[in-house]
């Protein structure tokens, strides 16, 4: 830690000096200069310069680089919180939500980073957090009780949020959830499929039961049963993204009469790539072949899913979009504006993966 905190200080020192060689308004070499002139990464000179800004010794001009601040110029305080989920399965969005921070950067915001794993680890880490250091918040939020002691935290210190994900009765950004889960069950209808086995969570989660209930309306509407059998709940806990550990997602003992061939199904999707590789998996080792035997339809887009043999089928949220719209509302609550709800679409990606029934 002492070596990581000297690394950043002679990166410091170097951008520093060079400031003070220049006059007010003239630009300094750029992050991937110093980069390559002190041989350390872009992110950690990033990092420090980060530093440099909230300082108000140099300023980012979008488009021209770092450029020295004009003398005596009081650096504003903006700095955004941004509290994200970081357990193995939303690694891929974690990373993904990341470049909102280049958005923060540009508008010459600062910010802090709560990665989580827990709901109850977060709250207890916001609790000792000095909120009123910070403007905004961009939170996900999946309706849990400690998820609703954050949002009175945030109101009680008259923060302006956006919630990321799971809730109806604050301002929140999240996908088309129903009808995702709706045009992957028509989708597969509409290719002969009767027998569908359907993934869902053991999780208490609003975005789960909306693509689940997508999905009994798909059936419904082209006069199918709704056969509960066929409705699956998986655990649903953090497993690496690396198709040889997706087996460490626990299938219920309901899965077996599927897997040994004693409930017929021509189908499989649900409301999660993961627990869905999982399955295929198992389905591999008993000889099942996709999509000849089984036809399969993922959820969110995850690019796991491309590692497979055929690529699956997937309904593909943007979640660059999903970061884009949060910042930009969030921004947009914090000057004023009334708070408001948005959705992001999603796209059905056709690949090889299902298979058309014929009778």
């Amino acid at each position: 830690m002492a070596k990581i905190k000297r690394v950043f200080e002679q990166i410091e020192e170097t951008i520093e000096r060079d400031a003070l060689q220049l006059s007010p308004g003239e630009f300094l070499p750029s992050e991937m200069q110093y980069s390559r002139t002190l041989a350390v990464s872009r992110l950690t000179v990033r990092k420090a310069v980060d530093g440099l800004v909230r300082s108000g010794l140099v300023q980012r001009i979008p488009g021209k680089g770092l450029m020295v601040a004009e003398a005596h110029a009081a650096p504003e305080q903006k700095k955004l919180l941004l509290s994200l989920p970081y357990v193995t399965c939303d690694a891929e969005f974690f990373i993904t939500m990341m470049g909102c921070i280049d958005q923060a950067n540009e508008l010459h915001y600062s910010y802090k980073i709560l990665a989580f794993t827990d709901v109850r680890e977060r709250l207890e880490r916001l609790k000792d957090e000095d909120l009123s250091a910070y403007c905004g918040a961009v939170v996900s939020c999946y309706e849990s009780a400690e998820d609703q002691e954050m949002i009175r935290l945030f109101k009680e210190k008259k923060l302006p949020f956006i919630v990321m994900g799971d809730n109806e009765s604050e301002p929140v950004v999240n996908c088309d959830d129903y009808n995702g889960g709706y045009v992957m069950g028509d989708y597969l209808i509409r290719h002969g499929h009767r027998d569908i086995l359907f993934l869902t969570s053991d999780r208490p989660v609003l975005s789960v039961y909306r693509r689940t209930e997508g999905f009994r309306q798909a059936l419904c509407d082209h006069d199918l049963p709704v056969r509960e059998e066929y409705f699956l709940s998986v655990e649903d806990s953090g497993v690496p993204l690396l198709p040889q550990h997706a087996d460490q997602r626990r299938l219920p003992p309901e899965a077996e009469p599927f897997l040994e061939g004693k409930i017929p199904f021509t189908a499989l999707c649900g409301y999660n790539t993961l627990p869905i590789l999982s399955m295929l998996n198992q389905l591999h080792r008993r000889g099942f072949r996709v999509p000849e035997d089984i036809s399969v339809v993922g959820y969110d887009g995850l690019r796991i899913g491309d590692f497979y043999v055929p690529k699956l089928t997937t309904i593909s949220q943007s979640v660059e979009l999903l970061a884009k719209c949060s910042f930009e509302l969030l921004i947009s609550c914090m000057q004023g504006a009334p708070a408001q709800h948005m959705t992001v679409p999603f796209r059905l990606l056709r690949r090889q993966s299902v298979r058309q029934i014929t009778e």
